[in-house]
């Protein structure tokens, strides 16, 4: 009981980000990366960018670094849902 308990939190959790009006992801890649984690960021993502539900994500991890799924569709600038906007600013957290 408790376990399903758990399970339908974190199920409910993941649903009201795959459909709140807005989803802000800051410093993506910077999660602690398990099987489970990549999974939902892939659901959540996957899910905003099929209904084309807008995103802002903000990362300072190379593309390639990222789960193959989730880099295709933050890379999918030819379709006009994907802005890039790169900034070369120095690192905050160097100073």
């Amino acid at each position: 009981e408790l376990k399903d308990a758990i399970t339908d939190h974190y199920e409910s959790k993941v649903k009201s980000f795959m459909e709140c009006p807005l989803l802000i992801l800051d410093d993506l890649g910077a999660e602690r990366e398990t099987p489970w984690a990549v999974e939902q960021l892939y659901r959540i993502i996957n899910h905003r960018y099929a209904g084309r539900m807008p995103m802002v994500i903000t990362t300072n991890v190379r593309g390639d670094a990222l789960d193959s799924r989730i880099a295709s569709r933050l890379n999918d600038v030819g379709t006009e849902l994907v802005t890039v906007c790169p900034m070369n600013l120095p690192s905050m957290r160097e100073a």
